[in-house]
């Protein structure tokens, strides 16, 4: 380890080297020597030492008192010094310089060493205490907190956060009466009360109080004070710090006032637990107004008491839930549904101190009353598209079954027209012919409830469609089931679909049939006329004042529930099991009647029956009826028809019909030969008559390009069933003609002649 480097300041120059060799010899380092002061300030200006000899009387114009007092100034290095007399009274002068021994010549070698080491040990120390006492005057001026001392009257020590806070001059002395002056005046009789105990009994204390700063602004602090004693045990001062405690005290009130103010309910317990540590009760300590409203009960009728205190019904299993809660720390979240309250709660349970529960409470009946109804749409929803399916399925069916029924019905029609009038073949066709426009108006029903057919109102008499729909229900019903009629045979003519009709009565009739077939019972069906007024029509809107038919059908079976009678008519609402009813058809019946003008009630007794009335508007203008259509003779024809259909039994039954009605006959069954021959001989044709769906090009598709050809082409366009086709597209494509599958031979025959503009019989 390099020892230190002395510097010798003295002007008597046997002395001085005496003093370098003794130093040397101990493996020091020395300077100089110097002989007057100013040069060893020289020196010290350019040069770094550890410790200096110097003389205290130096030959220059300074002396070593001088020089010390000048060293020091810019420089902590220890000075020792060297004096010939130990009563001179310059060494009272030199200790100002707080020097850090005296030599008296002639120095002793073993006095010099001991002196020198001394004075270099001492100096290591002081600067480490200087050092920590700058490291804890860096740390206290640092600290966020305010840090001080006080003796009773002012404050001795006080750190540069509390000169920051209060704004003011550092250093300046702090009095009890002038810190007392920035006490929040609310505040400042009990922290008054709190120092004047704890000073009297020289004991620790925590305080709390508003303290203002230079803004004019009060914060809240934490003080905590401790007395100090002296090595003898006698008490002289507090010591302590505050905390400035805004921020959570800032928080707690916002907190309060979240409690106070939040619209979710809030409360607060406590578990209690048996000697074997099993939770059987909790004690309610702190409700939110929230909590009152949603519950009903009052903070001060709960807080303080147990849950069986309040309510004893209270099932064990909460306490259970809630005491895993505050003596595991795991939370739960739930839902609840309170019967006495008649409410959902949405309820969110916490530990936030070991033993005890908070619960949040959020009412969300509103919110399970609108995933009810959601789940009701999607019902609804999947519902209808299942309506939709079969719906499709339906069409599917119409199309197919209206190629086969048209091939039934021609080649009847045909049978019949080579048998002799009256014969019993001719009779028998008659019956196959019957039956095959009965199927036709079967496949208008399914396309009608696959809304892929247009309804067509026509003037009606309403009594023949009920007579044949209870034909067809009646072998249907049980036995237990009777059936009684009362139907008035001069009621006159309603406006209407017969479909629709006869959707109705059935509808009606199937509903009855439910509500009875467990017990049996009547069926029964009163047909009438009533002129209405305007009185009589309250409620019904769509109405006009009239005659109106009445239409009742009433059962005696189980009856309908008053509360939920003005549902019935709802979409998608029924009471009926799984696979008995889709709650489509009363919706169904209901909307029929009003598209008419007319409406629907039901009256019903539970555990007596219903009936459902159903009045529609008479027809009374009589000069407002189609005049019937009546062709007595087929008309026929000559021309040449190119005749496409991809059935083969259809267009074979088409060109021998055609045939039969005189006309020369080309037939194709792909729509892109028929096109083909038709651009190859575009003036070759009278007519075209194609169907509409068929594989490669449909036959509107067809009928475009041929009348791009040939624009004044008359062609009639038929098709069993399509989506994609209606009589105003098919005439707005320049088509003449649309005909609907099957087709009768006289339909057929007139149409032809319509669309040809001849009348050749």
């Amino acid at each position: 380890m390099t020892k230190a480097t002395i510097l010798i300041v003295e002007d008597n120059g046997i002395l001085a080297v005496y003093l370098e060799k003794i130093l040397e010899r101990q493996g020091y380092s020395t300077a100089g020597p110097f002989a007057v002061g100013e040069d060893a300030l020289v020196f010290l200006a350019d040069h770094r030492v550890d410790l200096i000899l110097m003389d205290i009387e130096l030959a220059g114009a300074i002396n070593g008192i001088t020089t010390a007092e000048t060293i020091g100034r810019t420089s902590d290095v220890p000075i020792i010094f060297l004096t010939g007399f130990s009563h001179d009274p310059l060494l009272q002068q030199a200790k100002i310089t707080g020097p850090y021994g005296y030599l008296i010549k002639p120095v002793p070698e073993r006095e010099l060493v001991a002196t020198v080491e001394m004075a270099l040990q001492r100096h290591r120390l002081d600067r480490q205490l200087q050092e920590n006492e700058e490291k804890l005057r860096d740390i206290l001026d640092n600290a966020i907190s305010h840090i001080w001392a006080f003796d009773g009257s002012c404050y001795t020590y006080i750190n540069k956060a509390y000169y920051d806070f209060t704004g003011l001059p550092p250093g300046k002395t702090l009095t009890l009466e002038s810190w007392s002056q920035r006490i929040h005046p609310e505040d400042l009789k009990a922290v008054t009360e709190v120092w004047t105990k704890s000073w009297e009994a020289q004991t620790a204390h925590d305080n709390y109080f508003r303290l203002r700063n230079k803004a004019g602004e009060y914060h809240d602090f934490w003080c905590h004070a401790v007395p100090v004693f002296d090595k003898n045990g006698k008490f002289t001062h507090f010591q302590g710090f505050n905390i400035d405690i805004s921020e959570r005290k800032q928080a707690e009130r916002n907190y309060q006032a979240l409690f106070e103010k939040m619209l979710d309910g809030f409360a607060l317990h406590e578990i209690i637990v048996d000697a074997a540590g099993d939770p059987i009760d909790y004690r309610f300590l702190a409700v939110n107004p929230a909590f009152e409203r949603m519950t009903g009960l009052k903070g001060a009728d709960l807080v303080g008491r147990t849950v069986l205190e309040v309510m004893p019904d209270t099932e064990r299993c909460w306490i259970e839930t809630y005491g895993r809660v505050a003596l595991t720390g795991q939370p739960t979240h739930f839902d609840d549904y309170s019967a006495a309250l008649d409410k959902y709660f949405e309820v969110t349970a916490y530990r936030p101190a070991p033993g005890q529960f908070a619960c949040i409470f959020i009412d969300i009946t509103d919110k399970k009353a609108a995933e009810e109804e959601k789940k009701k749409l999607q019902a609804q929803l999947q519902q209808a598209q299942k309506m939709e399916a079969i719906g499709t399925l339906a069409g599917g069916i119409a199309h197919d079954f209206n190629n086969i029924l048209g091939a039934v019905l021609g080649y009847a029609e045909m049978a019949r027209d080579d048998c002799a009038t009256g014969s019993l073949v001719a009779q028998d066709l008659d019956q196959a012919i019957k039956a095959g426009l009965r199927a036709k108006d079967l496949v208008k029903q399914i396309l009608a409830f696959s809304r892929q057919a247009e309804s067509e109102a026509i003037p009606l008499q309403p009594a023949v469609i009920i007579k044949e729909t209870l034909k067809m229900l009646r072998s249907s019903l049980p036995s237990t089931i009777s059936i009684e009629q009362n139907l008035a045979g001069d009621t006159g003519l309603i406006l209407a679909d017969p479909t629709q009709i006869h959707q109705i009565i059935m509808n009606l009739c199937t509903n009855a049939f439910h509500a009875m077939e467990e017990s049996g019972g009547t069926l029964s069906l009163t047909l009438e006329r009533h002129t209405l007024g305007r009185s009589d029509l309250a409620g019904h809107p769509q109405a006009r004042a009239g005659d109106f038919i009445h239409l009742a059908i009433g059962d005696t079976g189980k009856g309908i529930n008053p509360e939920i009678r003005n549902k019935i008519f709802d979409p998608f609402f029924t009471t009926k099991e799984v696979g008995k009813g889709t709650g489509m058809g009363l919706s169904i019946v209901d909307g029929i009647v009003k598209s008419y003008g007319g409406f629907v009630s039901c009256d019903s007794r539970v555990g007596e029956g219903s009936v459902f009335h159903i009045s529609l508007p008479a027809l009374t203008d009589a000069a407002a009826l189609p005049e019937e259509q009546v062709v007595e003779i087929i008309p026929v024809g000559s021309e040449h028809i190119l005749f496409i259909d991809d059935e083969e039994m259809l267009s074979e039954m088409g060109q021998n019909m055609l045939q039969r009605l005189g006309y020369r006959v080309t037939v194709r069954r792909s729509s892109l030969e028929a096109l083909t021959a038709f651009q190859n001989q575009p003036e070759a044709y009278d007519l075209v008559i194609t169907d509409q769906t068929m594989p490669g090009m449909t036959g509107i598709d067809l009928a475009r390009r041929m009348l791009q050809i040939r624009p004044e082409m008359p062609i009639i366009l038929c098709t069993g069933y399509s989506s994609q086709i209606s009589e105003d597209k098919a005439k707005s494509a320049g088509i003449r003609g649309f005909a609907l599958k099957p087709l009768a031979k006289k339909d057929l025959a007139v149409l032809i002649r319509k669309v040809l503009g001849k009348a050749t019989e």
